[in-house]
């Protein structure tokens, strides 16, 4: 049953009271879900004008479009971005989980409205994150421990609209909680992730396989 909705589940029990939760209130999900999309906007003008207008645009030219450290470049922006997001969603999603354990209604910007008032707890723990995992990536060595680190301290967005911890202790109390739990934190969100992603190549392909079948495309004589 979806409730109380603060209470200890299993894995299926979580899938099904998250379903029945959000059946029971699509718009407001829904709602709080458009984020990513103008988020995603913003990152991809940031790309594009770090690339042609900066003088990152020579470092590309050196490198070339497909070189390693365009296309890092490229994963940090897009990165960061996702973590913003994700950030902001969570939150957000944390607090409408509230007011409807407490037999509340709440929209979805009412619940941004809400979240925003840790703003200041949330974007130092995102900033600290994003620092940590940005030294840890450059050293190539350290990815996999950013890939720990990052799991490991996930719900720090629960610890700030929650319990209203500071940015830096709410990464701390994450840690805590997520301590002999990693593989069971990435579990449940990991089938999602890869949902969203696996249409994108698929979608690309289709794209390239039409133009390059268009008549605008063919060689000419």
């Amino acid at each position: 049953e979806p409730g109380p909705i603060r209470k200890a589940r299993d894995g299926g029990q979580i899938l099904g009271s998250a379903r029945r939760i959000h059946g029971a209130h699509p718009r407001t999900f829904v709602g709080i879900g458009v984020v990513f999309i103008p988020i995603s906007l913003v990152a991809g003008a940031l790309q594009w004008v770090l690339f042609h207008l900066t003088g990152i645009e020579q470092f590309v030219a050196l490198d070339g479009r497909g070189g390693p450290g365009t296309t890092f470049l490229a994963l940090v922006i897009g990165a960061a971005a996702g973590v913003i997001a994700a950030t902001a969603v969570t939150a957000a999603v944390c607090t409408a989980l509230d007011q409807i354990g407490q037999g509340r209604r709440i929209t979805a910007l009412q619940a941004y409205a809400l979240a925003a008032r840790e703003l200041k707890a949330l974007s130092r723990a995102t900033l600290l994150e994003l620092l940590v995992l940005f030294v840890l990536a450059i050293t190539v060595i350290g990815i996999p421990f950013a890939i720990w680190g990052f799991i490991r301290t996930s719900f720090f967005a629960q610890a700030c609209v929650l319990e209203r911890r500071t940015g830096r202790a709410s990464l701390a109390a994450r840690a805590r909680l997520t301590r002999g739990r990693w593989w069971r934190t990435p579990g449940f969100p990991a089938p999602l992730h890869v949902i969203a992603i696996l249409p994108r190549p698929t979608l690309r392909g289709f794209v390239l396989s039409s133009s390059c079948g268009s008549p605008s495309s063919s060689p000419s004589p």
